[in-house]
């Protein structure tokens, strides 16, 4: 049996001068991507030099400028605050209230002194701050007189109540003149607390004492009930009365009020002045940013230029690749894949460097394996003993043979044959004898086809198949009495015969009648059929 080994792929001395070059790609992008390289480290090293200075310019910044900004803007929003500590002070009903909001302007003032002293300007903004916290001591203390007073005046008025709903819900005294007088008095005494001028209290301060004179005088009172009213009557215009506690409360309260109004003028100053101050280190700071940005603007100018440069030259390196390279190589690629789909495609590149090697070994590759792509076909569809097609090989050939002669309404003749007696010939002469006698039968079907379109295949151990293209039944009885023919002439000796001495074959014909459309399978079962009708009329003869 023949060796059919794929030869394996070498360089001939004639393709050794694919490899030799005369533009190689190597220099191409090693001198590119030196380019490339230098201009990226000048637009670097110019970075480098313009962010070193930036960063000079920015810690600059950073360490004096912006620290003093946000200390200016702090400060301010802490006298502002202040501001609001300040009204509420003013606007407290208690006494609790008074010394949280007093508390509270208190820690206020205590954190503006330090960042007045990191400023810078702690004697002119020093001075001011003491003297508002000297006029908010002063109105703390308004403050706290005035809820002194309002504290004795609510007692004092609590006493009058009480008296008067003694003098009404006394039985005795409910329907009586005396409990309208004490009535009387604690409305007219309620009207002039209601007040807020002075001099509408006095009137009726005074209006109070006529009322009480006159109802002493004209009523007749029991020794308790003077007492009672007496008592009413101190309780509402003594000195230490509820009228005069009115009196005095209103002219603290002015008081308070004008220390009020002028203590939030005071901050309101002093948050101005913070504000000026901080809009003059502004206007500063905003001199050295328009300085900083002028540098910064050149600098990005240069450092832009050189980018651009750089840019330029990237862009005509990579277009220069991509029609040196690039184009070639997906034109390569193109050609490549064409040809592995089947398609005869050239696959010549222009230029003279390595893709130029490339696709010319490629082309001697694809060649090498093209022949052993044949080769390898050729022997999967051969039978390695006898050298004729084998069972694959006689598939692919009918079918290939019945649409032939479908469209062409040809006949095709089959021939099965089968060795007579041949496990007996083995079992005789061995298996070596035997492989041999199936060569000589197989070359003596060769010899017989006459034409090229006539076929001989094994079908298989000791089965041998003829496809006779455009043959009727007559031809191919022709042909099978040339087959038993040659194998008398042949006279391959077979002692173990019991049809004769030499190595004969029984042969099964069957014709394909187009007009019929069977199938391969169908054809080659009627045809082994013919051949057991052969075998059983005796053998060395054939059988339709």
């Amino acid at each position: 049996m023949k060796d059919n080994k794929p030869v394996p792929f070498k360089i001939s001395d004639s393709q050794q001068k694919y490899r030799r070059v005369h533009s190689s790609l190597n220099t191409v992008f090693t001198l590119s991507f030196s380019i490339v390289l230098v201009l990226s480290s000048i637009v670097a090293l110019i970075a480098y030099d313009r962010l070193a200075a930036f960063e000079k310019l920015l810690d600059d910044t950073t360490a004096t400028s912006f620290p003093k900004v946000m200390s200016y803007a702090k400060m301010y929003s802490q006298v502002n605050e202040l501001t609001y500590a300040t009204d509420s002070l003013t606007m407290a009903n208690s006494q609790g209230q008074r010394r949280i909001a007093f508390d509270d302007l208190k820690v206020k003032i205590s954190a503006i002194r330090p960042r007045v002293v990191e400023l810078g300007n702690a004697q002119r903004l020093l001075m001011q701050l003491d003297v508002i916290a000297q006029e908010i001591d002063a109105l703390n203390a308004l403050i706290e007189e005035q809820l002194t007073i309002s504290d004795l005046l609510l007692k004092q008025r609590r006493a009058v109540y009480r008296i008067h709903d003694i003098a009404i819900h006394d039985e005795e005294l409910a329907h009586s003149d005396f409990a309208h007088t004490v009535s009387r008095l604690v409305i007219m005494a309620e009207e002039g607390l209601s007040f807020k001028r002075l001099n509408k209290i006095k009137n009726m301060s005074r209006n109070i004492t006529k009322f009480y004179n006159r109802s002493v005088e004209t009523l007749n009172f029991e020794d308790s009930q003077k007492l009672l009213l007496s008592d009413l009557y101190e309780g509402l215009v003594a000195a230490d009365g509820a009228m005069a506690m009115k009196i005095q409360s209103l002219r603290v309260l002015g008081r308070t009020h004008g220390r009020a109004d002028f203590v939030r003028n005071l901050v309101i100053d002093y948050a101005r002045l913070a504000e000026y101050e901080s809009f003059k280190y502004n206007g500063t700071v905003l001199e050295d940013i328009k300085d900083f940005s002028e540098t910064v603007d050149a600098q990005t100018k240069t450092l832009g230029s050189a980018a651009i440069v750089t840019f330029v030259v990237i862009i005509i390196i990579v277009f220069y690749i991509q029609r040196r390279l690039i184009r070639r190589l997906v034109l390569l690629n193109k050609k490549v894949v064409s040809r592995l789909a089947g398609e005869s495609i050239d696959l010549k590149v222009g230029g003279k460097d390595e893709i130029t090697a490339i696709a010319k070994s490629f082309e001697e590759f694809a060649q090498t394996i093209e022949r052993q792509k044949q080769e390898l076909l050729k022997s999967s569809l051969t039978d390695g003993l006898t050298n004729v097609a084998n069972r694959r090989g006689l598939d692919k050939a009918i079918k290939n043979l019945l649409l032939s002669a479908q469209r062409q309404q040809w006949p095709i003749a089959i021939l099965m044959m089968d060795i007579d007696n041949f496990k007996k010939y083995n079992d005789f002469y061995g298996h070596i004898e035997g492989d041999e006698c199936l060569q000589k039968i197989a070359s003596a079907l060769k010899s017989v086809m006459r034409r090229p379109e006539d076929f001989v295949a094994r079908y298989g151990g000791e089965e041998f198949v003829c496809l006779l293209p455009n043959t009727p039944l007559s031809g191919a009885e022709i042909v099978a009495d040339s087959i038993l023919e040659q194998l008398k002439k042949d006279h391959i000796p077979h002692q173990r015969s019991d049809v004769a001495d030499y190595v004969t074959l029984s042969i099964g014909i069957t014709v394909y009648n187009a007009e019929k459309e069977e199938s391969s399978d169908s054809l080659l079962k009627l045809a082994d059929t013919a051949l057991y009708r052969a075998k059983k009329r005796g053998k060395n003869c054939y059988s339709t």
